[in-house]
């Protein structure tokens, strides 16, 4: 047999997030047995920052080998630190804000699982009770990879008690 093995990779993750996993599905195929298949970087493999050469090599019982290769892309995270947690009186504004925020990040502000804003920072206005808790803001950069940072939202009432009446002797 002269017939080399024939290798079909489909769903390659190309293009990933550090810390991500890169997974491929791949069939071989011969007209004969298949005695093995080696891979550079094992499917499932987590790699680091920067741009890898991933080779399969199938080869049959009679030594008749074929190569698949790919490139994969592991992409950095957006950077990003919110201001420190904020506390208010009730009934005023506050602003939250990315610190040193990119142009080129996009951001959404999220509070008890919704979306509130779009932007590098967010704005309330006549602070209620609800309003408290944790603030998330996620930065997805132009690789569409995605970082959270959260401040907490410390709603106090600052009501100041003057008495009615005032008397220097008690």
């Amino acid at each position: 047999d002269t017939e080399s093995p024939t290798i079909l990779v489909s769903d390659i993750s190309t293009q990933v997030c550090i810390g991500e996993q890169v997974f491929w599905n791949e069939v071989v195929t011969d007209n004969c047995e298949i005695a093995s298949i080696v891979y550079t970087i094992d499917n499932g493999s987590v790699l680091s920052l920067g741009v890898h050469l991933i080779t399969i090599t199938a080869m049959d019982i009679y030594g008749n080998t074929a190569d698949y290769d790919f490139s994969v892309t592991v992409n950095e995270l957006p950077l990003i630190e919110l201001v420190d947690d904020i506390v208010v009186c009730l009934g005023e504004s506050v602003i939250f804000s990315v610190k040193e925020p990119n142009q080129a990040y996009k951001y959404e502000w999220v509070h008890n699982g919704f979306v509130l804003y779009s932007g590098h920072h967010l704005e309330l206005t006549s602070i209620q009770l609800q309003d408290s808790g944790v603030y998330t803001v996620v930065a997805e950069n132009s690789y569409g990879c995605s970082a959270i940072s959260e401040a907490r939202l410390i709603i106090t009432d600052c009501e100041i008690f003057i008495p009615e009446s005032f008397s220097p002797n008690g």
